[in-house]
């Protein structure tokens, strides 16, 4: 049964949307939004939009759509969030399958895949039904992925409704794997009005007709994002457990649930440790997704330890930083998240990665697994890691886009990012970033690794100009702007 997200969920959305009109660098951005909902309303006023997809928490889909929602809500359009839900686990490995087959990893033996997709269609149809009493003709259906996608198709075969599709998944490239998988989308695609996607190479031959892109973007002013003072950032870090407060300091307020850190002996244990405030921080946040090259980010950091004990001709203090640089890898705890079940597999095979490290280079790596029964927390908890950090990686295999990278960016922290298409188009080697060719090789990560922690000038650099490159086309108000062409395109 479709889940319809309540009111509640916006309110916070609402009240920072307010903010912006306090800071003058953002007074374009607004003007020509307002000015845009002035011919736009009208077309609308008597249609609903709802924004569907499969889960509330976890991924970026489910971190940009409250603010987008919010935004439109605030521009004076009628929006509604709808997750469709599903008691069978098998749903959720087969939609995890279709995601992996679009970035062409996978190939389904083709006798499986049919028995599957009737699955599919059974839980979109039975969401479908229970959605369609909140429907009326006219209303715009904006779904997100593959996984609601036949619900569109059902729905649109019994009402007149504008059935639009974004898909935030690609790469681009056609092999065997994405060829066979969009093969077998396009039944319930043939219905959409139009679709969007990333970048251009992501749109399918069969779609380019009638499609648009869409970037992804942060909203600067979420908790996530948002500007911390040092202050913030170590008492986040104290209220989530990460580390702990000096007996001398006010006692803090702890978070709901606390983070938890993988040990030596196999445990999950409340960190506590004070060590990450005094050491340059490595991290890479992510999903637990092989694709999304946490096992590549190991070797690497590994190889960069062990480089260490070869004779260097470097001043003491650059070889001292480097000694203690330390690894955090930080994700959403796999159980909290019901659309992504492989994430608890392959936690697994991380944890017996980690289990089989030196000691001397265990002992630097911190896994994090980060509570999601708090947007707000997990999001602040984030954000006073990146500012903490001194490298943000992301090291994909594949990538239609990494939201990370753009926080990254907008932080000013330094990036070393993978050569995944979707990474390039936000990193522009020794512009905003750096690039390894091949995450694979642990040299080259090594590398870069020590190149930014000891050029400083360099780092300093390509931050600044990171941060500016996310002004200029990864911010909310793009992206809202490039949703309303959308809207507009399908109803004129």
């Amino acid at each position: 049964m479709v889940k319809i997200i309540s009111n509640k969920a916006f309110s916070e959305q609402l009240s920072w949307i307010n903010e912006y009109e306090q800071y003058s660098i953002f007074d374009t951005h607004l003007s020509f939004l307002k000015k845009r909902m002035l011919t736009l309303a009208p077309k609308l006023s008597d249609r609903k939009i709802w924004m569907i997809n499969s889960t509330s928490e976890g991924g970026g889909v489910a971190e940009m759509l409250p603010s987008l929602i919010g935004f439109l809500r605030k521009l004076g359009l009628t929006v509604d969030w709808a997750i469709i839900e599903s008691n069978e686990q098998s749903f959720f490995d087969f939609t995890k399958r279709i995601h992996n087959l679009v970035h062409g990893v996978q190939q389904d033996p083709k006798n499986k895949i049919f028995s599957d997709l009737e699955l599919y269609e059974q839980v979109n149809k039975s969401n479908a039904a229970s959605l369609k009493s909140h429907l009326k003709n006219g209303d715009i259906l904006l779904l997100h992925d593959p996984q609601p996608l036949p619900l569109g198709y059902f729905l649109s075969q019994e009402m007149d409704l504008i059935f639009l599709w974004r898909c935030h998944i690609g790469v681009p490239y056609t092999n065997e794997q994405s060829s066979f998988i969009w093969k077998h989308l396009k039944k319930y695609l043939d219905s959409t009005t139009s679709c969007a996607f990333t970048s251009p190479e992501y749109i399918p031959k069969y779609l380019k007709h009638k499609s648009t892109i869409i970037q992804p973007a942060i909203n600067p002013l979420s908790h996530k994002n948002q500007e911390l003072s040092f202050y913030e950032v170590t008492s986040i870090l104290s209220y989530s457990g990460i580390c702990k407060s000096p007996s001398e300091a006010p006692t803090p307020l702890a978070f709901g649930k606390q983070v938890l850190r993988l040990l030596p002996n196999g445990e999950m244990s409340i960190p506590e440790d004070n060590s990450l405030l005094f050491k340059p921080i490595i991290l890479q946040i992510s999903r637990w997704d092989k694709l999304k090259g946490w096992k590549h980010l190991i070797n690497g950091f590994a190889h960069f330890k062990e480089s260490l004990k070869k004779e260097r001709d470097l001043p003491e203090d650059d070889l001292l930083r480097l000694r203690s640089t330390c690894l955090v890898m930080a994700a959403p705890d796999p159980l909290s998240i019901p659309d992504d079940l492989e994430a608890i597999d392959f936690f697994e095979e991380i944890k017996e990665i980690y289990f089989n490290l030196a000691w001397s280079i265990q002992r630097d790596c911190y896994v994090f697994l980060l509570p999601m029964e708090s947007r707000k927390e997990n999001a602040l908890i984030v954000n006073a890691l990146q500012r903490l950090s001194s490298v943000i990686v992301q090291a994909s295999r594949e990538e239609c886009f990494g939201l990370t990278v753009t926080e990254a960016m907008w932080k000013r922290r330094p990036v070393i990012g993978s050569n995944a298409f979707g990474i390039k188009l936000q990193v522009k080697d020794h512009h905003n970033g750096r690039i390894v060719e091949d995450i694979s090789n642990p040299q080259e990560l090594s590398d870069l690794i020590i190149e930014l922690l000891i050029n400083k000038k360099l780092a300093n650099s390509l931050s600044q100009n990171s941060r500016w490159s996310v002004v200029k086309q990864n911010l909310l108000f793009t992206q809202v702007s490039q949703y309303l062409d959308f809207i507009e395109a399908a109803i004129t």
